[in-house]
């Protein structure tokens, strides 16, 4: 009964919308070509939001977002304040209804952070943004009260992760359901997510707070070869083709497309352990060794079109502890053999990498394969193996590698754009923790409890430049978001490292 209620109130929101863009004589859809659908479809904790365009920020909204600089701006909370060292108070939006009509209001905040403590929902891996709350509750119907269990200087950035759901759809509809036919306050609903045509649609939601520039409708057309979405692009059969090769980019680009690469505050890496203290690799001559025998620039110039910067610390520009200071490791093989010899392997090394090949390194494979290249010239052989996301996923979280002595990681700082949450996943306090020196930890953990938002900085630009000497990883590239355009689509923004579609005019040249 609870599914068909929600379904009705959903589909009266969703045909207006439709009646809506009919009636338009500006009505415009957007066609969006991109590799895959999002894990968990519309159950917004199923995944992360990453990458240049994201379903999830069209149906839902956080209480607040990390702006391109690094801030926090409001969403649907309208401000906050820090009352004592250990209490939030976060005053909300009035008059915000979800698409199928429920209110959104501070009962709705308790239920989702109630719902992402329990145990079933320690799946999501946004669970984790919960963990550091020790009560929630509502002052009254627009203000909500937070109380973490240790001083938190970034708590409102850990929200930003969290998106709101009506309490009752969610609870009646469960988890897969709710996927299946997700309901928000953003500025699309989803019409159907194109299981047998390929092509996932969604239309404006009357209902929403947001405003939309222009557009009536968005379809996301799943592609999975980077050749055949550019195909699709210059064919007219999509607007935008996300997700592209450099090869496919340079050859848009001489056809006369519009094209993108954005740098994402998410920095590619091998993980290199210290955990172990009989492993070659708990030897920091060892790991500096790997670092110098890479040889980034060729990389970079050669494989990635001079379109990304060698990395040689876990952020960017941008980032809130971005050191500027700090210069990627210089090749240099002979360097590198020298501190292999003085670490007592002058007759080399061999390591098995496990590594994900992911969609935000679209020449993962050749830049690994270049990367093993390089070893070998200093006598470290590297033997390259991939492997499936799920199994990277174990292995990152559990901590047990099986018989992997490297697998590929990467320094996230896209949620927060804060250098706090990739320096902690090289340290003691991650799950599975694959680098951890104990003497560390008080450093990191000041960052949390420092308010100073100039002197927190500076803690961070000192740990990152203490991990830099480290080596906990073998540093790599800035992911990048890239993209090539028709000549049709317009006023292209961005906020949170995602095109603002919203913003987006379509306009026939």
């Amino acid at each position: 009964m609870g599914i068909a209620n929600h379904m009705t109130a959903k589909c009266v929101a969703l045909l207006s919308a439709l009646l809506v863009a009919i009636a338009s004589p500006n009505a415009e859809t957007l066609r969006i070509g991109v590799a895959t659908r999002t894990p968990g479809l519309g159950n917004p904790f199923a995944s992360m939001i990453s990458g240049g365009v994201h379903p999830s920020t069209l149906i839902f909204d956080a209480l607040v977002q990390i702006d391109e600089a690094g801030r926090v701006v409001p969403v649907l909370a309208t401000s906050w304040e820090n009352t004592s060292p250990v209490t939030w108070v976060f005053r909300l939006r009035e008059d915000i209804s979800f698409a199928n009509g429920e209110p959104f209001n501070a009962s709705t905040v308790v239920a989702i952070i109630a719902y992402l403590k329990t145990a079933a929902a320690q799946r999501y891996f946004v669970s984790g943004e919960v963990a550091r709350i020790a009560t929630v509750k509502a002052v009254d119907d627009y203000t909500v009260e937070f109380r973490t269990d240790s001083p938190d200087a970034i708590f409102p950035k850990r929200l930003v992760m969290i998106l709101m759901v009506p309490e009752r759809a969610w609870l009646e509809l469960g988890p897969d359901d709710f996927g299946l036919q997700p309901i928000g306050t953003g500025p699309f609903s989803l019409v159907d997510w194109g299981m047998d045509s390929g092509r996932a649609r969604f239309v404006r939601n009357p209902t929403s707070w947001r405003n939309v520039r222009q557009l009536t409708g968005i379809e996301f057309a799943i592609i999975g070869e980077s050749v055949s979405r550019a195909q699709a692009l210059v064919s007219d059969q999509i607007d935008i083709a996300y997700g592209l090769e450099f090869e496919a980019l340079r050859q848009l680009k001489e056809d006369g497309y519009r094209t993108l690469v954005k740098e994402t505050p998410i920095v590619g890496a091998l993980a290199l352990p210290n955990i172990d203290p009989e492993h070659p690799l708990a030897d920091v001559r060892v790991r500096r060794a790997l670092n110098y025998g890479t040889n980034r620039q060729l990389i970079a110039s050669i494989l990635l079109n001079g379109s990304v910067e060698a990395n040689g610390q876990g952020a960017i520009p941008g980032v809130v502890g971005y050191n500027p200071d700090i210069d990627p490791y210089p090749y240099d093989p002979d360097r590198a053999r020298a501190l292999l010899k003085d670490a007592g392997y002058e007759n080399g090394l061999s390591f098995r990498a496990d590594v994900q090949l992911s969609a935000g390194v679209p020449e993962a494979v050749l830049i690994y394969q270049s990367v093993a290249q390089d070893l070998r010239g200093i006598g470290v052989d590297l033997e390259i193996r991939p492997t499936f996301t799920t199994d990277w996923i174990r292995k990152w979280f559990s901590g047990d590698w099986g018989d992997a002595d490297i697998i590929s990681s990467i320094w996230n700082t896209s949620a927060y754009m804060d250098a706090i949450r990739a320096i902690e996943n090289v340290s003691c306090s991650k799950a599975g923790a694959f680098f951890c020196l104990p003497e560390m930890m008080a450093d990191i953990d000041a960052t949390r409890t420092n308010f100073d938002p100039i002197s927190r900085e500076q803690q961070l630009q000192r740990l990152l430049a203490r991990l830099h000497g480290l080596a906990p990883s073998l540093y790599l590239f800035p992911q990048t978001s890239i993209f090539a355009f028709s000549d049709r689509v317009h006023n292209i923004t961005f906020g949170r490292q995602q095109i603002m579609i919203e913003e987006i005019e379509m306009r026939d040249e």
